[in-house]
């Protein structure tokens, strides 16, 4: 998914999803561990896309000092999403940026490892009774990353992301100075997207 805020530059974002054990919410998100590699120099990205007065997708003015500071950007390279339930199963959602770019420099890094905290609260909230299941639609039994040690009430656990060797280049290999989801058009390809392995 690509970057919405309008006037920062276009950065792409990988959405993640993570089970919750009964009668916990996240509440916070931090990065544990970093590790980045040169990708490219001198790049160049556009602002990001927002919504028209027609309904079209159109690039948003570019908010100066996002695209002349010095610094990676974006500031939070990971983000909490919405959280809630599903066929009675808690579910926090959460972004994570899989690159970093210096508007100063044009420098542009792919991130190449990343470990996550996220940190859970008790929370009263329950999920609606659900009054009809269709076995059709059912999975079976819900089960996720921290259901069998829910009974323990941990506070926060990692998750760790990493790219495919296949995505590997380094900036001398770069002959664009505009990475593939930057292109001027609306219907683009994406960034190399990281495959992820889940930490306990």
């Amino acid at each position: 998914m690509p970057s919405v805020q309008a006037g920062a530059p276009e950065l792409p974002w990988i959405g993640e999803s993570i089970d919750l054990p009964d009668g916990f919410r996240a509440t916070k998100i931090e990065i544990v561990s970093l590790e980045a590699e040169s990708w490219m120099s001198g790049v160049r990205l556009p602002s990001a896309w927002i919504k028209g007065a027609d309904g079209q997708s159109v690039r948003s003015a570019p908010d100066a000092r996002s695209f002349t500071r010095g610094g990676f950007q974006p500031d939070a390279q990971t983000v909490l999403g919405p959280q809630g339930y599903m066929r009675g199963q808690g579910i926090a959602s959460f972004r994570i940026c899989p690159v970093r770019w210096d508007a100063a420099t044009g420098q542009l890094q792919r991130v190449a490892h990343v470990t996550v905290r996220i940190t859970l609260e008790p929370t009263l909230d329950r999920p609606t009774p659900r009054l009809r299941v269709v076995p059709e639609w059912e999975d079976g039994p819900v089960s996720g990353p921290l259901r069998p040690r829910a009974e323990q009430a941990m506070a926060s656990w990692s998750w760790s992301l990493r790219a495919p060797p296949h995505a590997r280049r380094s900036a001398s290999q770069a002959r664009s100075t505009q990475p593939s989801w930057a292109s001027s058009t609306r219907s683009r390809s994406a960034a190399s997207a990281p495959t992820r392995a889940r930490t306990p």
